[in-house]
């Protein structure tokens, strides 16, 4: 099965992050609710990012998990489009539990996503297929909140909406070409049991503990992508080449670096393969930190941190794969699991990049991301050196 279908089947995932992450933002910021408020409401559609794996076990049961993906894509739509169609400012409350709840339903679109690769690809086509759906995730991030953002300054709403929706929905039928097989038939009793017993094996595995370590290190997490388009003011760089620099071109440069990332993860062990991104992504924020501040060295430096960043996030994905090995009831609940921990690293590494800009300038975030990057480097490869992970053939514990 090729790659790229996995892809297209992760676009509605990020379309909906995009929406949320800019779209949301600027519609609130027009309607003229403050700043201050416009904040809860992001970390209000963030959160189902972190809690996912609380409720992603339901992809593991009753369908199969590409009619699940195509589900969650329609109703996660309707939500998105019901949020667009109500009255702001009036309807702030009634506007966030919609994106939320849109949020919560295509966010389990990566859950399918990663189920499925564990359970119909071999440990060969993972890498690349892990490389065209990091792809698909952060490209279509990008293109959707770039339309959307346009549509929503020039024309009525409910168009906005309906190109939402048709942007998440459509790419889901691509599902539809991944040759799923039916799932056995059992009791839910017994569907239940199996999926806590994989979980737990995955969990008591050398290859699904030190999974997790890797996941929740701050190692590949390229967490300044958020904070660019803050950065820009200190290089000097002009509004509209800030919007250029992480707009559309982050899209398409996060995606070839997500192509890359699955080929070379394709050919080299994964976990190294991993802490190379994380030497990689802090000497480029090391050399940004000591260039001029310029926006010569912002449009050099941001671009290569996006293009490592597709990279970094490809090869995380095939690192979580591996980890969970072989597992057929609990494949989107473990994959969530992993994910969340990720997600938590990006979290805490973004939080703790930004604690020194007032005293430093940007030097400051970069040179904290670059720290924080070569201390998980040098913890994980002491990890590596004394407790080598098993190879990915025999990463099969759980299943």
């Amino acid at each position: 099965m090729p790659g790229w279908i996995f892809g297209v089947t992760c676009i509605p995932y990020g379309v909906a992050g995009g929406f949320c992450a800019f779209t949301m933002p600027l519609l609130l910021r027009s309607a003229g609710i403050p700043v201050e408020d416009i904040g809860w409401f992001t970390a209000a559609t963030m959160a189902p990012t972190v809690l996912q794996f609380l409720y992603a076990p339901i992809v593991d049961f009753g369908l199969r998990r590409r009619a699940w993906l195509i589900l969650l894509a329609v109703l996660g739509a309707a939500c998105l489009l019901g949020a667009l169609l109500v009255p702001l400012p009036s309807g702030a409350l009634r506007f966030l539990a919609l994106a939320v709840a849109g949020q919560w339903l295509t966010g389990l679109i990566s859950s399918c996503n990663g189920a499925l690769m564990a359970t119909t690809l071999t440990a060969a086509g993972r890498s690349a297929a892990a490389g065209w759906y990091m792809a698909g995730n952060l490209g279509g991030g990008a293109l959707g909140a770039g339309v959307t953002m346009s549509l929503a300054q020039h024309q009525p709403r409910v168009v906005t909406g309906l190109c939402t929706a048709a942007m998440i929905i459509v790419p889901s039928l691509a599902a539809l070409l991944i040759p799923e097989a039916p799932r056995p038939r059992s009791g839910l009793g017994a569907a239940l049991r199996a999926l806590v017993s994989e979980v737990v094996a995955t969990a008591r595995s050398r290859a699904g503990w030190t999974g997790l370590l890797f996941c929740a290190s701050p190692v590949g997490t390229a967490a300044l992508i958020n904070q660019f388009p803050a950065l820009g003011v200190d290089y000097h760089a002009s509004p509209s080449l800030v919007a250029l620099v992480t707009g559309y071109l982050s899209g398409l440069v996060s995606a070839i670096g997500s192509l890359a990332g699955g080929a070379i993860a394709g050919r080299v062990d994964r976990r190294r393969a991993y802490l190379m991104c994380g030497v990689l992504t802090a000497a480029c924020a090391a050399a940004m930190a000591l260039a001029p501040l310029s926006p010569t060295t912002f449009v050099v430096g941001a671009t290569v941190y996006l293009f490592l960043s597709g990279g970094c996030y490809a090869v995380f994905s095939v690192v979580v794969l591996d980890a969970i090995g072989v597992v057929g009831a609990s494949a989107g609940t473990q994959y969530t699991l992993f994910t969340a921990a990720g997600n938590l690293a990006i979290l805490y590494t973004g939080w703790l990049d930004t604690r020194l800009h007032g005293r430093l300038g940007p030097a400051g975030p970069l040179a904290t991301d670059a720290a924080l990057n070569l201390a998980g480097v040098l913890l994980l490869s002491l990890l590596l050196r004394f407790l080598p992970p098993p190879r990915t053939a025999e990463v099969s514990a759980s299943g």
